[in-house]
């Protein structure tokens, strides 16, 4: 799955995220959960929020 360009949210602070050059800054979303496309992140405090997401479903 190609995952550049899809919204995403994370539980690491914005300096990390720069420094692993890896996330694109533009595209993360302060939501406990997002979903784009096949794609669903949550921040690591946000596991029964996710939980819940699927659920719903």
């Amino acid at each position: 799955m190609d995952t550049k360009r899809k919204k995403y949210t994370i539980g690491m602070r914005e300096e990390n995220r720069e420094t692993t050059g890896v996330f694109e800054k533009e595209n993360y979303c302060e939501e406990l959960v997002v979903q784009d496309g096949n794609l669903i992140t949550a921040r690591g405090e946000s596991s029964f929020d996710l939980e819940l997401y699927m659920e719903r479903r």
